[in-house]
């Protein structure tokens, strides 16, 4: 890399290994990570984004038939091949706006190794002999906590939403669903062994405009994810910062929006755009 900052030279600059899958929001984070003064991207850690998915259907699946047995299974499948073509739409807008006529990649010079899990021994071993000072996690399935406790200073998870009031996932569309726009944004918080429950590090919140969804809001958190980040690294290593207060805050989970709740939620915002109301925080 060039540019080498004097902390970066003599190794006083906090080391940081990025967790992630590989697409276009990722790359484009994990370039901004690379470019960064303050921190040293030593290695970037990919699992198979495809086996992902495939395990997170599988539990959609099972908690389908658990609430509603085959009737549950039935709407599911019915919503799934509508799930996939909104999943292609979303990342095609992010590879459009976040790199233009480039084809996306990770930065070059930063060593990138991929599996088909991180859960796995060879993972394990590969961060026992990076010892970094930090795992950052962006974008993956749920962490053991033998892969997640393999870092000095612990490992920080980037949530695409505001905790504990959104977790899990699609937390703008969420957040917009419920007309709550004071909580669109993202969060950086330590890892445990919950979903999204760890100690709040640091948030940002969004300003709403009246023709954003929530794929243009993801897009905006993700343009921002690296800074906070940077931020969070830094006020971890340097002591300077304090835990975000979430006693007495309402902890809500969330799982993928099914097709009917999207089009409820368009149609909400594009009739109050038409009524003048600007929806927005």
């Amino acid at each position: 890399m060039t540019g080498v900052t004097e902390e970066q030279a003599d190794g006083t600059c906090p080391t940081v290994v990025l967790l992630t899958r590989t697409d276009p929001a990722n790359c484009y984070i994990a370039c901004q990570l690379a470019a960064s003064r303050r921190l040293c991207l030593v290695a970037i850690v990919t699992e198979d984004r495809r086996r992902g998915q495939w395990q997170l259907l599988k539990k959609k699946i099972r908690r389908a038939w658990r609430q509603q047995r085959w009737r549950g299974v039935f709407t599911l499948g019915f919503a799934v091949p509508w799930l996939y073509w909104y999943d292609r739409r979303t990342v095609h807008l992010q590879q459009r706006t976040l790199w233009g006529h480039a084809r996306p990649q990770f930065p070059a010079g930063v060593r990138h190794e991929a599996f088909p899990s991180l859960n796995t021994d060879a993972v394990e071993r590969l961060l026992h002999g990076l010892c970094p000072d930090f795992l950052l996690v962006s974008g993956t399935c749920l962490l053991e906590p033998r892969i997640f406790g393999r870092a000095k200073e612990g490992a920080l998870n980037l949530h695409m939403g505001i905790t504990p009031e959104y977790r899990g996932s699609r937390g703008e569309f969420w957040a917009l669903s419920r007309g709550d726009f004071q909580n669109v944004g993202l969060t950086v918080h330590r890892i445990d062994t919950g979903i999204d429950t760890g100690v709040i590090l640091l948030q940002r919140r969004l300003s709403v405009a009246p023709e954003d969804n929530e794929r243009t809001l993801r897009i905006k958190n993700i343009q921002v994810a690296a800074s906070l980040f940077e931020e969070a690294v830094v006020a971890c290593t340097t002591g300077s910062l304090s835990a975000v207060e979430s006693h007495g805050r309402v902890s809500r989970f969330f799982s993928t929006p099914m097709p009917w709740q999207v089009w409820k939620m368009r149609c909400r915002r594009s009739w109050a755009r038409c009524r003048g109301k600007q929806g927005t925080s």
